[in-house]
């Protein structure tokens, strides 16, 4: 039982460690030291051929006579070759090394990613509610730990990546996206983020200008402070807010 409790400890102590040295490191500096790696592998690759060149001119000379042994020559440039060819499989494996790290750490990147992807997609769907309805649901696609795209769904039309949505329609999304972001960030300052919306529904029709009040409302309801500027007031009067008018 000792000897499993300890190899547990070390197992664990290792998975630790790894964490740990994949929580350091950058991507940018794997890639610039995998470039300058594959640089080494070059060089390294030039000075073989040369020393391979060298043996072939020795083999030459070892027919004539010259001044110099030719045996030394050829021991030495013999010498070289090995110390070249070792050279290179050793930073072959470091190459190898940093390729690995950085496929565990883009990986390590992703699943984090992914984690918080799948939160802010229902914050998203649901401030789109009130406008599309209970059965609306988002997708947040990602080109490796980036997100690209954000796809619209219901039950009945289908889905819609936000490019090929109306104008009013992306207004609608777009504005879910934002609160749903400021919520998250809301944690950071009190619950009280302020959130501006200067004439951001000019596209949208009336009934989801009516529509969008309610969303505005629950986010109101969520700890945000909800600013709109309108030149068009009378478009917000159900939002139940107050108001300001700014005269010339």
């Amino acid at each position: 039982i000792d000897n499993k409790s300890k190899e547990e400890k070390s197992k664990k102590a290792k998975v630790l460690e790894i964490e740990k040295q994949l929580e350091e490191l950058n991507p940018e500096d794997i890639e610039n030291d995998i470039k300058r790696v594959k640089r080494a592998l070059s060089s390294h690759e030039i000075e073989v051929n040369e020393t391979n060149k060298s043996l072939m001119g020795l083999e030459l000379v070892l027919t004539n006579n010259g001044t110099e042994n030719p045996n030394e020559l050829l021991n030495k440039a013999e010498e070289n070759h090995k110390l070249a060819y070792d050279l290179e499989i050793a930073e072959r494996r470091k190459a190898n090394a940093y390729e690995l790290l950085d496929k565990l750490f883009t990986e390590e990147q992703k699943e984090l990613t992914n984690k918080l992807s799948l939160p802010l997609a229902n914050k998203i769907g649901y401030y789109l509610e009130p406008i599309f309805g209970r059965d609306v649901t988002v997708t947040i696609n990602q080109d490796k730990v980036d997100f690209n795209e954000f796809i619209i769904s219901r039950k009945d039309n289908g889905s819609f990546s936000y490019e090929t949505l109306s104008g009013g329609t992306k207004e609608q999304f777009s504005s879910a996206i934002r609160l749903a972001m400021a919520e998250v960030l809301s944690a950071d300052y009190e619950n009280k983020l302020p959130i501006v919306f200067d004439d951001a529904f000019t596209n949208s029709d009336p009934v989801r200008l009516r529509n969008l009040q309610s969303m505005l409302d629950r986010a109101s309801n969520k700890g945000l402070q909800i600013i709109v500027l309108s030149c068009n007031p009378n478009d917000y009067v159900a939002l139940g807010a107050n108001k300001t008018i700014l005269e010339k």
